[in-house]
């Protein structure tokens, strides 16, 4: 016969009488005689955040939005740590337990995962892969060239800096199958077409994903223009694969260049902290220089040659007619999949 396991966590207590460690790491622990693995909610106790009786802790306590306590930690050595304390102060000098609804609740910590869940200025531990996977004709896009870029949050939508970059997806009016009937649009003229994304190689220590993009086009006088927008709700990370159908019917935050141009701060130690206002301050920052200079002189040496396939640039005759051996499939020059994949650097 199984037997049922049942832990109960206390939900709320006496503050001033209680001293316990912050209960908020979660570990996977295997039930004896048995293969069944519980997560099992623990002591926050860790050796991956590289603390020691060496260097002297600074802490911070800051509010968080749900009434709970975040711990800011900075020891003039390791990044910028946060760690929420999973309680919240409530009247009669007591404590009350908060569970935040997630799909994976912030305040609670996996040994595994826990460097870069605790860190204040989130990294990638995956460069995650756009592909094109087709332009169909089932969608209401503007016409244009688009280019998309991603970037990843956490359950309570801090957003890290772009993790990703696509290559040049064409949006015309008409048909690949009539190759005559292409054509590009003015301004804000709509076609029929849709987009299928797929992003690899998520880190799915993150939780959600945030499409945005860059769409190049002309005015109706013919001169070049670019808007820039943000799909206004993320996509829920589930795994390390994310197939995306970029259609027009999304709701769009229209957002400017200097969104997706941020220049963030790469901290890696900091020495002194305070907050003043609701707003953390730190000083003693120690940070990362990247030689861009040395980058850009070996850049110059790096060999530029144009490589071509195919000697014809696709089986299509002179007054752009198909050919009897054409099909749907069939990868020629005005192919969005060929010039995502074949043009560019």
């Amino acid at each position: 016969m199984p037997t049922l396991h049942i832990k109960k966590y206390f939900q709320e207590g006496d503050l001033a009488h209680e001293y316990n460690p912050l209960l908020n790491k979660v570990n996977k622990n295997v039930i004896p005689d048995s293969n069944i693995k519980l997560n099992e909610i623990t002591n926050f106790v860790t050796n991956k955040i590289g603390i020691n009786l060496n260097n002297p802790v600074n802490i911070e306590c800051q509010p968080s939005y749900d009434g709970t306590v975040n711990l800011i930690i900075n020891d003039d050595i390791n990044p910028p740590r946060i760690i929420n304390s999973r309680f919240s102060k409530v009247e009669d000098n007591r404590y009350r337990i908060i569970n935040r609804n997630q799909l994976h609740q912030t305040n609670l910590y996996v040994e595994d995962k826990i460097d870069s869940q605790t860190r204040l200025f989130r990294n990638i531990n995956n460069i995650p892969r756009f592909d094109l996977l087709n332009v169909g004709y089932f969608g209401q896009l503007k016409g244009g060239n688009y280019t998309f870029y991603a970037k990843f949050a956490d359950n309570d939508y801090n957003q890290t800096d772009i993790v990703a970059e696509s290559s040049q997806v064409s949006i015309f009016k008409g048909t690949i199958i009539k190759p005559s009937s292409i054509s590009g649009t003015l301004q804000d003229e709509k076609t029929d077409k849709s987009i299928l994304l797929f992003i690899s190689n998520i880190d799915t220590s993150f939780s959600k994903v945030y499409l945005y993009y860059s769409r190049e086009t002309s005015d109706i006088n013919g001169f070049r223009t670019t808007e820039y927008g943000m799909v206004k709700v993320p996509y829920e990370i589930k795994e390390s694969t994310l197939l995306i159908n970029f259609n027009g019917f999304e709701e769009i935050i229209n957002i400017d260049e200097e969104q997706l141009n941020i220049k963030y701060n790469l901290v890696t130690a900091v020495k002194t902290q305070t907050q003043v206002q609701n707003m953390l301050f730190f000083g003693n920052i120690q940070g990362v220089n990247i030689n861009v200079k040395d980058l850009q002189n070996i850049s110059l040496f790096i060999p530029v040659t144009l490589t071509q396939e195919n000697s014809s640039i696709g089986y299509v005759r002179n007054n752009y007619t198909s050919q009897e051996n054409d099909s749907v499939e069939s990868v020629e020059y005005y192919n969005p999949l060929n010039i995502y994949y074949k043009l560019g650097y």
